[in-house]
């Protein structure tokens, strides 16, 4: 079982957690401010970050694809609230829009689900 405290990589067993790498963020030349990040494989990692309204996906130390930026168009968001990374998809929920988003692990755009408002 792994958790993700910044860019700190953590393992959990049966003792308390422990470090098992460091990705300093700060060598990616980019101003963030994650909100949720998800391991994707290959040290790959998914960042739903607050600053630009924008999913990133990083390896330990470039950004290789970024999706989203603040509208209410397709592939963007107003006020992204959660991600959830699983079966190959990224999920992402729009707060403001009602709505959740749905890309691949590479960020290409899958399609949306607008959300019932009542």
């Amino acid at each position: 079982m792994f958790a993700f405290v910044g860019l700190w990589v953590l393992s959990h067993a049966q003792v308390p957690f422990s470090l098992i790498n460091e990705i300093p963020y700060y060598d990616l030349d980019y101003n963030m401010a994650p909100i949720h990040i998800s391991y994707v494989g290959a040290n790959k990692f998914v960042i739903l970050d607050s600053e630009s309204q924008e999913i990133v996906l990083i390896d330990e130390n470039k950004i290789i694809n970024r999706s989203g930026g603040f509208g209410q168009e397709v592939e963007s968001f107003s006020e992204p609230s959660d991600m959830i990374v699983q079966n190959l998809k990224v999920w992402i929920s729009d707060r403001t829009e009602n709505s959740i988003q749905q890309f691949d692990y590479s960020l290409n755009y899958i399609g949306m689900v607008l959300l019932d408002k009542t």
